[in-house]
């Protein structure tokens, strides 16, 4: 169960830092 969790944690974690680069007017107020 732990490492399901750590694994979308991991995923949340990966996609923030992503999604800011592919998209950065839309994540511009963060």
């Amino acid at each position: 169960m732990w490492s399901d969790f750590l694994a979308a944690f991991a995923l949340f974690l990966v996609f923030e830092g992503i999604l800011p680069f592919i998209d950065p007017k839309q994540w511009r107020r963060v």
